[in-house]
């Protein structure tokens, strides 16, 4: 029987007729030199010494022939030879018991000898110790082991993944590498130092912050000051390198918010005849000549890698067009940006997607249209492609799976396009209330949420940690802690773009981002934000119940009458805690000091963490919390917070607290539970807004009915003045928290209308925060908010309920802005008879000037 002929398969065939594997397919032909757009680079693998020694007797010893660079400690002179792998001490004491310690030896101590090269030294100096950003208690620690090594080194560089640092015990050297970390960071493996620890024992979370070993690392070895996450990584990969550069180039790509421009030339192009001709061009070819990321000259154009050269044009008259497209890549390996053509740069209204797909701006306009109007991205996109192919001819028909593929393309470059166009905050921003508005009216929307699976649980923190634990001792708003928060929120959105854009830039990077409470930053306009955005989403606790037994509002009247102090509840007698569970409504009968103490700390926490007894807030299970904005009372959403848990006070009270200029009067569902967490938040601010009056119309009184017909001429909308007043100027506004409208500090917090009438309050004091206690409270409707939160509902449902993190968090931002713009568009048409005149904005950004 004859051979049979080897097979081709897995292999491929260069038209010179050299063969190449698959799987390791080379950007050249190794025989002829043609482009064949393979990746495959070779491995080069890191030298690993199988032996390095750290001091005069002590070495470090490979434990493995092959693979991660694990490895033992071994004492080797003259008088003792001592390895302390684990297998190797239980056999070291079997040859002890049989009197034979002479004999024994072990493939890691046969590594050593005198001829041990020594590692890279590095020692720990008095300058680098008092640079560490770190407590002190840790600094003196460091002194410490520095007097006890007595000129020993403190690191040693042992490979490129792993050191030997300074310890007590042992040998007085422990192994840290970064071998399990996909960032660089180093982790230590003593039991002491890996509680906190996940997979494999990392050190991570508050653990990494107290380590000394990484601390004395840092110290030792990496620039002064350095956190543990940064000491000496490694080299940054060829391919992550190009990725980082080439977003960089794609980020300089912005498109104007007002395209009428672009979209004319795409007319007159389309009017032009096929692609190649005098229209669109038949291929897209990058044209820089140096890197614009590092300042390199390129090479020549090529096929981007893992792709033939091959696009696709996708226009109105022209879908599916075959195209060629080339790029440029950076020959720095450190950089490797790949350089691709840009139309919209030359003026041309092509937005490229991957080098694979240059799509006209007219559609991304039009689904942009359709999304605010509610309609699903993918069901804008797959009907817009299912009517592109009826005018499509057979050779330019794509496969339902090229379709597919299409389509998902398509909706990644849809969300990069939207980021990289340059909006004007101030075109979104009320005209009538300008950066001052005299009302806001706040709700909650549990329904506008997001799979909560991309979402980190953290531990809340707790009150002491947020810095106010007693009105009595000052306590302040998490301003400190908001201004940190403020800080990560930046990189969140700085990490969403960047994801967007890879997504639209490399057709593999499908990676899913992940953030904490603390991450998502509240979105509010520009020209009202205060100088903090504060965000204590993190703050807010999960496991306070519904239920909390007593009065908030009395306890509350005792902390501010002295009689109450958190600090000192361990130290009431049974006499004081009978007292004050009298008058808190807590139940006294058959309970022993320790639960008396514990129901008045329930009902402290519950005030502190944002719950309120008179409202019930639902969340979904396995879902984001929800929505949460302010509304001014011409329907513009001045703020607004995506909640990670459930719905709380402390929502209202963030954004109440991100504004320049508070509103004179706040409407929500539970003004009660808003003003006593503020009063408990931030006593100092409470007082200065509303003094004893609780943000009511009126001090509030036990055993006594608000009044009914009180008269607060500050809240009348300019609408209803019957002259101009003069507004106070920015600097009187800010000095002692003036509205300016008003021109003094005092604000109100009330109930609306539909809140109020369908869940009663649960105590009588709560009664005074009703709107109409006040005879102008009848100036204002109180359920713009509720409705604002009803449309998107109906927008948002009939687009979808399964949107990513990352999405949910950009169309909720990108939808505030296009509602406040249409609400504004309406406002401009009003003022000039629907001719959109000129509108120009005076002080505090209001209209003031208008001509038809």
């Amino acid at each position: 029987m004859a051979d049979l002929a080897s097979s081709r398969r897995g292999r491929g065939r260069c038209q010179c007729g050299a063969t190449y594997v698959n799987r390791c397919k080379p950007a050249n032909c190794l025989s002829c030199g043609k482009d064949l757009g393979g990746k495959f680079v070779a491995r080069v693998k890191p030298s690993i010494p199988a032996a390095v020694r750290i001091t005069d007797d002590v070495f470090s010893v490979k434990t493995t022939p092959t693979g991660a660079d694990h490895r033992c400690f071994v004492q080797f002179s003259d008088t003792s030879k001592i390895c302390l792998h684990e297998s190797c001490l239980n056999r070291r004491n079997v040859h002890a018991a049989q009197g034979q310690l002479d004999n024994f030896s072990c493939s890691h101590i046969d590594h050593c000898s005198a001829d041990v090269p020594l590692g890279e030294l590095f020692f720990l100096t008095e300058t680098k110790i008092n640079s560490l950003p770190v407590e002190t208690e840790l600094k003196e620690e460091l002194v410490s082991l520095k007097g006890r090594l007595s000129g020993r080194p403190s690191a040693v560089r042992i490979s490129e993944k792993t050191y030997a640092v300074a310890a007590d015990g042992g040998l007085g050297y422990i192994h840290l590498n970064s071998v399990y970390s996909k960032t660089g960071a180093f982790n230590c493996f003593e039991k002491s130092c890996k509680r906190a620890g996940g997979k494999h024992g990392k050190t991570t979370g508050a653990a990494r912050l107290t380590c000394i070993h990484l601390i004395c690392l840092v110290a030792s070895v990496g620039p002064d000051g350095a956190p543990a996450e940064v000491v000496v990584p490694p080299p940054v990969p060829p391919n992550r390198a190009r990725e980082m550069s080439t977003r960089v180039l794609v980020q300089k790509v912005t498109f104007p918010e007002h395209v009428q421009d672009l979209l004319k030339e795409g007319i007159r192009l389309e009017m032009l005849g096929p692609p190649g001709g005098s229209g669109w061009p038949d291929r897209f070819d990058a044209s820089d000549t140096t890197c614009l990321a590092c300042g390199t000259d390129l090479q020549n154009n090529r096929c981007q890698p893992g792709s033939d050269g091959s696009a696709t044009l996708m226009t109105l008259c022209y879908p599916f067009w075959p195209v060629r497209a080339t790029i440029r890549q950076c020959p720095n390996q450190l950089c490797g940006a790949l350089h691709q053509c840009q139309p919209a740069e030359a003026g041309m209204p092509l937005f490229n997607i991957c080098n694979q797909l240059f799509v006209s701006l007219e559609l991304f306009v039009g689904w942009r249209m359709l999304m605010i109007e509610g309609t699903p991205l993918s069901c804008a996109i797959t009907a817009q492609m299912r009517t592109l192919l009826l005018r499509t001819s057979a050779p330019h028909r794509p496969s339902p799976s090229r379709l597919e593929y299409i389509e998902r393309l398509l909706a990644n470059g849809f969300w990069a396009f939207e980021v990289l166009v340059q909006r004007d905050e101030l075109s979104a921003l009320c005209g009538f209330c300008g950066t001052c508005p005299e009302v806001l009216i706040g709700d909650g929307n549990e329904k506008n949420c997001c799979s909560s699976r991309q979402i980190r649980t953290t531990i809340p923190i707790a009150p002491e940690a947020e810095g106010h634990v007693d009105t009595t001792a000052s306590a302040t708003d998490a301003t400190t802690a908001s201004a940190t928060d403020a800080a990560t929120d930046s990189r969140l959105d700085d990490r969403i773009v960047t994801q967007i854009l890879e997504r639209a830039v490399f057709t593999r990077n499908m990676s899913s981002l992940e953030a904490t409470a603390a991450d998502i930053k509240p979105f509010v306009n520009i020209h009202v934000q205060a100088s903090t955005l504060v965000n204590t989403e993190s703050c807010k606790s999960t496991t306070i119940s519904d239920e909390i037994e007593g009065d908030p509002d009395m306890l509350m009247e005792l902390i501010k009458a002295d009689k109450f102090s958190i600090r000192s509840v361990a130290s009431y007698s049974e006499a004081d805690l009978d007292g004050l569970c009298g008058a808190c409504a807590i139940s006294t009968t058959n309970r022993s000091n320790v639960m008396k103490r514990n129901s008045l700390q329930a009902l402290y926490d519950s005030i502190l963490h944002g719950h309120c007894p008179c409202h019930m807030f639902t969340k979904a299970t396995g879902q984001t919390g929800g929505y949460y904005h302010l509304v001014c009372r011409h329907g513009v959403i001045y703020g607004s917070k995506i909640l990670t848990k459930r719905e709380s006070v402390r929502d209202a009270v963030d954004l109440y607290l991100s504004l320049k200029y508070p509103p004179i009067l706040l409407v929500c569902d539970s003004p009660c539970g808003v003003a006593r967490h503020l009063e408990l938040r931030d006593s100092d601010l409470a007082k200065t807004l509303w003094g004893d009056r609780r943000g009511c119309y009126e001090k509030p009184t036990a055993g006594k009915a608000p009044s009914e017909d009180m008269n607060i001429p500050s809240i009348v909308p300019p609408d209803y003045w019957a002259n101009s007043r003069e507004k106070l100027t920015e600097d009187q506004a800010g000095a002692a928290h003036a509205h300016p409208v008003s021109k003094d500090s005092a604000r109100f917090v009330v109930g609306d209308r539909f809140h109020d009438t369908t869940s009663p309050h649960k105590s009588p004091l709560c009664r005074y925060h009703n709107i109409d206690n006040c005879i102008q409270g009848s100036l204002y409707k109180t359920s713009y908010a509720e409705s604002q939160n009803h449309i998107r509902n109906v927008k948002r449902l009939r687009s979808s309920c399964a949107q990513s993190f990352e999405t949910h968090y950009l169309y909720n931002k990108f939808m505030d802005y296009y509602h406040n713009q249409t609400v504004v568009r309406r406002q401009v048409e009003s003022l000039t008879n629907g001719s959109m005149g000129v509108v120009s904005r005076g002080a505090y950004q209001r209209f003031a000037t208008f001509n038809v």
